[in-house]
Formats: structure tokens, sequence, C-alpha cells
């Protein structure tokens, strides 16, 4: 019975008290610890007997009450139920004050304390409680867990370093436990606590160093080994040690497949060792890893992980039959999936991509448009589905795009207007960073497409300046500011389209996208007539890359600023140094061009028409030489020289290269008006009638024959007759021309200023012909009036044309005053007046229109001759007055015609 009690009391008394359990993260110590230190604790009772005896003797007086009270509380603590036992124990106080238990009761309580403070996250009062407990009861068993939990404490408190002071100090009961070398658990989860401590703080090889020592000084379970190999797989991975991290994860990997205690670690362990490989750009890992979570059985996190790896990188390397067959798997094994929109939305990516693949291989294209349809198909399934999720923002980017490829395809406007529809969509919902701004810039283009230049303008111009903090962005941003400055030019928002050159002269000078941009806009500029804006952005562009091929480009735009200017002499030496030092350029022929006109511009005619005849005979077939030899003719027409004109137009007309081309029937128009102007009426005659022979032409220009044929008809009016012909005969041949000028523009729908033109001829011709037939005046008349119904005749052939009718009726009037007809005659001649007063006083003249002085003079003086034929002096008077205020360059003989008048009228 003595020993019995004995055993009892050192158990009491914590001789023997074993650690049974470690919560929160400490080791359980196990009951083997337990009955050894009983054994000991027995060996040590036995031997000394008669000295424990009077020390154990007040414990033996312990009630059962007072017992029963202790082992309850006792056993909550050892289940790890702390604010249970610190009650328990609390109350034990409380109800037993003189127990010799309180020693017990008092180290027990201060360690649930701990557990507590721990349990609450309170980490920082945790460990200072764990750290008094160490100080309170430095020889209790529990000293070293206390040390452990401790540090642990001060870890989660974010203080790595103190928490392997904790564990290292020399002196500390960890130390001490370490090299005992008894708890080998308990050692273990000390050596773990700072082994990441030490990862923590970046000192990997004492890191490294303690990981090896908790595998030699511990017995671990399976899973310690486990969480071992984790940490030294981040421990070498974070020194710089790829390969050796690597072998720490093969075999992690190896013990959780091979032991069964480690089954549910096994989809973790590939996942974990695959994601370092991802790391480490280890893409053959990285798969083989990755595809041992592809198995049904995975649990459904690491499967999806998988899955999303194994397809994305089959994309990337453009095996879209193996991702459609992962993706599609998934999709089918868990339809309600909470990700499915994400592996609809990479599989409709794939899809696409595996489009863009067929058509550049240039395979099936019926296959290729199946491809494109199925593409669009899953992005739509995104968008119906999940309307407002995270990956419908994606999806409708992903659908404008196959909307917009499917549009350039059949060249579809409504097609065209939906994919502009789902981008402008997908900008709105997706967050700011490169899809967006991928989806504001195919946004722009749609606007750019169907021309809205000032909206796409606005989306060029946010896509270029509102991502600069997306680093996958920047390649996307040189190409927004040439398409900002494109559509700013087409908006006419040049100001606009100078900031885009000046940022693409910023990043990428030597580009040649951004070459072209500076042409661009410099000819826009140009164009506009901002010609100093046009030289200084050329100027800096040719100094800022001098050695870029399109400098010479950039020099001729310069070149012709100054032309568009008017800086003649100027351009005539940019252009001549550029010809010169570029003479194989490919626009060396419109710059010898436009050198020789500006010599002409300049005064230097005879240095203008060396340089053109030159460049006719240097290139014969090109068009330019046809301009340059056109140029010539008409030079010399102008100024006169109708033989060297025509002379030119016959270089063009039998050149076999140019024939065909409207320059060669301009050149053959004006080489017969050549010959009409020198009167060389033959070959005139010949010329205009072979030419009206090819009236025809589907090549000529319609706007030719109508003067030909009003040529043609003031050639017969201006030749002399031929033998036996009669004028009348002339004038019917001048008539029928006049007529063919008229009839070819109302079979072509042309308001040719040529038709009232000859219509006014033919009226004339009629006006002649009426000497000898009465009938003509007739037809006159009603000529005369189409001309000035006419909506394309000047005001100088409508009062032309009405003079002509006053010279019609003035004509009848005679013919009937000189029969006697009185009456009929002076009504005649009233009429003949009024036509020739309404040009005095400019009834036909539209609006913005000014009378012509000499249309004026004639009119006046032929109704003053008629009104004084028919003795009205007084009105006579009053018209040349009105004449001397009009025309005041012959007011004097107005004046005196006037009072003349008047002194006939008697006044």
């Amino acid at each position: 019975m003595l020993i019995l009690q004995t055993i009892r009391c050192a158990a009491q008394l914590g001789f023997s008290a074993p650690l049974r359990a470690r919560r929160n993260g400490a080791a359980i110590l196990g009951p083997m610890i337990a009955v050894r230190r009983g054994v000991e604790g027995i060996v040590g009772c036995l031997g000394y007997w008669v000295g424990l005896f009077l020390a154990v003797w007040p414990l033996m007086a312990v009630e059962p009450a007072e017992q029963s009270a202790f082992d309850a509380a006792l056993r909550d603590f050892e289940t790890g139920l702390w604010e249970r036992a610190d009650r328990q124990f609390s109350d034990f106080e409380a109800q037993f004050p003189q127990s010799t238990l309180r020693a017990e009761v008092d180290q027990r309580r201060a360690y649930a304390v701990g557990e507590i403070k721990m349990a609450r996250k309170e980490f920082g009062a945790a460990a200072d409680q764990f750290a008094e407990f160490q100080k309170a009861f430095s020889a209790s068993p529990r000293a070293a867990l206390a040390a452990v939990r401790e540090a642990t404490a001060r870890f989660k408190a974010g203080d790595p370093a103190a928490a392997v002071a904790v564990l290292q100090k020399s002196d500390g009961p960890f130390a001490h436990e370490l090299q005992a070398g008894k708890e080998l658990s308990l050692i273990y989860s000390g050596l773990m606590v700072k082994a990441e401590s030490l990862f923590v703080i970046k000192e990997y090889s004492k890191a490294e160093e303690t990981l090896e020592l908790a595998g030699e000084r511990s017995a671990q379970s399976p899973r310690e080994k486990w969480e071992r190999l984790r940490l030294s797989v981040l421990v070498r991975e974070a020194a710089g040690k790829p390969e050796r991290a690597l072998e720490a994860a093969q075999s992690l990997v190896a013990l959780a497949a091979d032991d069964a205690s480690l089954a549910d670690r096994r989809a973790p362990s590939y996942s974990f060792a695959a994601l370092l490989a991802v790391r480490l750009k280890n893409d053959a890992k990285a798969r083989e890893w990755f595809e041992q979570n592809l198995a049904p059985e995975t649990p459904v996190e690491f499967q999806r992980e998988a899955t999303l790896y194994v397809a994305s990188r089959a994309v990337a390397s453009q095996n879209w039959a193996y991702a459609r067959q992962q993706l599609e798997s998934f999709l089918v094994s868990h339809p309600t999936d909470t990700n499915a929109a994400q592996f609809r939305l990479i599989l409709g990516r794939a899809i696409f991509r595996q489009y863009q693949g067929t058509v550049q291989s240039l395979t099936n294209t019926a296959d290729a448009a199946s491809l494109l349809a199925e593409a669009s198909l899953k992005f739509q399934e995104i968008i119906t589905n999940t309307p407002a999720g995270e990956f419908t923002g994606s999806a409708y980017l992903g659908r404008g795009w196959c909307l917009w490829v499917d549009a350039i395809i059949r060249q579809g406007t409504n097609r065209l207007k939906d994919a502009e529809a789902h981008f402008a969509r997908a900008a709105e919902l997706l967050p700011h960073g490169t899809e967006q701004a991928e989806a504001r810039f195919k946004y722009a283009d749609c606007l750019m497409d169907r021309g809205a230049a000032v909206e796409a303008l606005t989306n060029y111009l946010a896509v270029a300046e509102g991502y600069a903090d997306v680093p996958e962005n920047t390649p996307r941003v040189e190409v927004a500011w040439q398409q900002t400055a494109l559509s700013a030019t087409q908006a006419h928002r040049l100001d606009a389209a100078m900031k885009a050159v000046d940022r693409l002269l910023a990043l990428n000078p030597r580009a040649e996208a951004t070459a072209q941009t500076v042409l661009a806009v410099g000819q826009a500029l140009i164009k506009a007539q901002k010609l100093d804006d046009a030289r200084g952005l050329l100027s800096r562009f040719s100094t800022a890359v001098p050695d870029s091929k399109f400098r010479p480009d950039a020099q001729l735009a310069l070149a012709s600023a100054d032309y568009e200017d008017r800086r003649w002499t100027n351009v005539v030496v940019e252009l001549g140094d550029w010809i010169r030092a570029n003479t194989n350029h490919p626009k060396i022929l419109p710059a010898r061009w436009y050198l020789a006109l500006a010599r002409a511009k300049a005064g230097e005619l005879t240095n203008a028409v060396t340089e053109f005849t030159e460049l006719a005979s240097r290139f014969p077939t090109e068009p330019a030489a046809v301009q340059a030899v056109w140029w010539l003719a008409d030079s010399y027409f102008n100024n006169g020289e109708y033989d060297r004109a025509e002379q030119a137009c016959f270089t063009i007309t039998t050149n076999a290269a140019w024939k065909g081309r409207p320059e060669w029937y301009r050149a053959f128009f004006r080489q017969a008006e050549a010959a009409y102007r020198r009167q060389n009426w033959t070959k005139a005659g010949e010329m205009l009638f072979e030419f009206l022979n090819h009236n025809a032409d589907a090549q000529m220009p319609s706007d030719l024959p109508p003067p030909a044929f009003l040529l043609l008809g003031d050639y017969h009016r201006s030749r002399p007759p031929e033998s036996g012909e009669s004028q009348d005969a002339i004038l019917s041949k001048a008539f029928e021309a006049y007529k063919g000028a008229v009839e070819f523009a109302a079979k072509h729908s042309t308001n040719s200023p040529i038709r009232p033109l000859a219509l006014k001829a033919m009226a004339d011709c009629n006006l002649q012909q009426a000497v000898h037939d009465t009938n003509f005046y007739q037809k006159a008349v009603d000529l005369y009036q189409r001309v000035l119904m006419d909506s394309v005749a000047s005001s100088e052939l409508r009062a032309s044309a009405s003079i002509g009718l006053a010279q019609c009726y003035s004509h009848l009037a005679d013919r009937f005053l000189a029969a006697g007809k009185v009456t009929d005659g002076e009504v005649l001649r009233t009429r003949a007046i009024d036509h020739l007063l309404d040009v005095v006083h400019g009834r036909y003249l539209n609006a913005n229109e000014r009378a012509d002085a000499s249309s004026i003079g004639e009119a006046g003086a032929r109704a003053g001759e008629m009104m004084e034929a028919s003795g009205k002096w007084s009105e006579a008077a009053s018209l040349y007055d009105r004449l001397a205020e009009e025309l005041a360059a012959m007011r004097p003989r107005w004046l005196a015609k006037a009072a003349f008048a008047r002194k006939q009228a008697g006044g």
C-alpha cells in the first residue's frame, strides 16, 4: 500500500508527469515517455524511502474530493482544452487554497494561459507568457516545449529573428533538450520553427543546415518528413539552388505517392512541385507533375489548376487538339464548376488561334470557317451564362475578334457593327489593364473603318496615354500613337497628329512606322497650308535620324512645302540638290517634274523647257513624261507659240506607248487647236475630223468632244470656201458641227459650258443665213432664247444672246418698214430695244454676277441708234446719261451723244 501511494505522489508532484499532448503545432510526446519517467520516479522514491516518507506524508492526506477536482482539470489540460483547464484550475485554487497540489496547478495554469493567447492569435502576449513560464518553471519538463511555443508565437507575431534567438539560446531549455536528445518530436518541432524563421530572414544556408539537423536528430512521421521536404524545396529555391530544389521536390512527390498515409497530400505535392518547376521555367517537369493531377479522382481544385496549365501550354505550342481535349474533358466532368467560364474562355481562345493557324497554312477554308464559328460560340456561352461574370469582358473581347475577322472575310457591314459593339462592351466590363487596352484599340479600329475618325481618335489616344502603368501594353502604345496620328489627320485634328508624331519620335524615331507616320502627317500639314509646322516636323525628323532610309522622302516633302509656299527659288535649289543626291530614288521622276515647274514659275522658262524636254526623252513611257510634254505644249500654246505647241503635241500623239491615254486625246485636240490658230486650215480640218471619229472611244475624256465640235464649227466659219462652195453651205456645215456639241452634251448628261456656247453659235449661223431666207430669223430667236434659259451660260453669253435677239427683231423691223408696214416695224424695233435695255439694266444677271462693260456698251449703242431712228431723242438722251454713269471710261463720248440727242429733241 505504501509503494502504491508513493507512485501516486510522485506522479502528482510532477516527478514523472508526462507531457501528454501539444496543441496548435506542439509535438505529442507519447505514452512511452510517460512510462519511462514514471519508472524513474518509482526508483527514486524507493531509493530514498526514509527521506521521502516525511516529504510525501502531507500528500497522503489529500482528500478524495480534492484529488478528483485536480484530476478533472488535469484531463482538460492534457486534452488541450486550455480555457476549460484554466477555469478548472482556477476553481480548484479557490476551493482548495491550502492544497499541496498548488505548485502543479500554478505551473499548468501558466502554460495554459500561453496556449489560450496563441489560440486567440495574441502572438506577442503569448510569446511573453511562454517566456515567463520558462523563467518561473525552468526545471519543468515543459520548459523546452514552452521555448518552442515562444519561438512559434514570435514568428507568427512577425519577428522571425526573435524566434531564432529563443531556439538557439545556448543556456535555454530547447538547447538543453536538443543536447539531451530525448524528446525527438519536440526537437523536430523546434528545428522546423527555427528553419522557417531563418528562411524568412533570408539566412538560407543556416535554414538548410537546420532542416538537415531536423532530419538527423528526430524521429519523423511521414507527414513530418513531408513538411520538412516541402520547406527544403522553398529554402533551396530561395538560396539559388534550382537543381537541389527540384531534387527535394522529386523526393516530396515520391514520398506522397509511396506512403498510403499521405494519400491526401499527393495532389498538393504534385501541385507544389509543378509550380516550383513553372517558377524555374522547367516546362517539362511542370507538365509532368501537373499531368499527375489530371486524373478524375484528383480533388477538383488541383485538377482545375493542372488543366489550366497544360491547356495553356498546349495552346502556346499550337497543340490545339491536346488543349481542346483537356479543356473539354474538364467541362464535361464538371459542367457546373465555378470556373467553367474561365475554361470556356481559354477554350474559345484556343479554337480561335487554331483558326488563325488554319488560315495561315491555307488549309481547308470550310474547316477554318467552322473553327471561327465554334470559337465565337464558346465566347457567346460565357456572355449568355454569366452576363456579369469575371470573364464576361474577356468573352466580349474574344467574340469581338471573331466578328471582326468574319466581317473582313465577308466584307459585311453588319458584322463589323456587331464587332464594334462587342469591343465597346468589353472595354466597359474589363478592368484597367492590357485586355481593356486591346478592346479600346479594336473599338477604335472599327470606328475608323466606318469613317468615325473623331471617335476613333479619342479611343486611340486613350490607349496611347492611359495604360503606361501596364507593362504588357507597351508594344501596343507605339501602334496606338501611329493610329492616333492617322485618325487625327482624317479628323482634321492636326494638333493631335503633331502630338502623336512627337511621342513617336521620342519612343522610337528609327522605326519604319514612325517615319511613315511623320511623312503622312507632314503631307497633311502641307495640304492644310500649315507650312511652317510641316517644315518644322520634317526638319526635326531629318535631324533626329540623319541616316534613315526615309530621309530623302522627308527632304522631298520639305521641298513640296516650299513649292506650296511659292518659294520657287528655294524649291529649285532644294530639288536640284535632292536629284543629284538621289539619282536612283523611286521618286526621281516627280522630283524632276516639280523642279521643271518651279523653274518655270521662277521665270526660268528656258531652263524649264530644257528640263521638260529631257524628262520626256529620258522617260518616254512614264506618265510623268506625258505630263511634262503636255506642260510644254500648254505653255507654248498659252504664249501664242502655236507651231511649238503643235510640235510638242505631235510628240505625244505619235508615241505608241501613250496612245489611248486621256493625255493622248487632249494632246490630239490641242494639236488641232494649234493648227487652227496658225490658220493651217488643211491640217486643222484633217485633225478635227479624225479626232471626232474617236468620240465614241471609252478612253476619251467626255469633256473633249463638245469643244472639238465647237472648234469644228468655228473652223468652217473661219476657213476660206472651197471651190464652188457657197456661204450658206459653209454656215450649214458650221451649224451641224455646233449641233453635234449640243447633242453630245445631252447624250452624256454633261453640264458642259460648251453647250450654251454652241447654241449661241448655232443662232448666229441662222442669223447670218436669214439674210437670204427670213425663215431663219425664228430659228435664230428660238436658239437665242435657249441660251438665255441655260443654267450654265455665263452672264456675258446671256448678254450676247440678248443682243442677238435684238438683232433678229431689228433686221425684221427694217424689212417691215422698208415694205411700208410701219406699225409692225415699230413694234419689232421696240421689242429689239427692250432686249438691248435688258442687257444695259442687267435683267439677266444672277445673284453675285456683275454686268460686262463691253456688253453694256454694245447694247446701249445699238439701243440708242434704234431710238434715234424712231425719233425717240429724249429716251435716247436719258439712255446715254445712264451709260455715262455706268461706263466711266467712255463718259465724254456718252455725254456728247446725250447732248446731241437733247438738241434734236429740242431741249
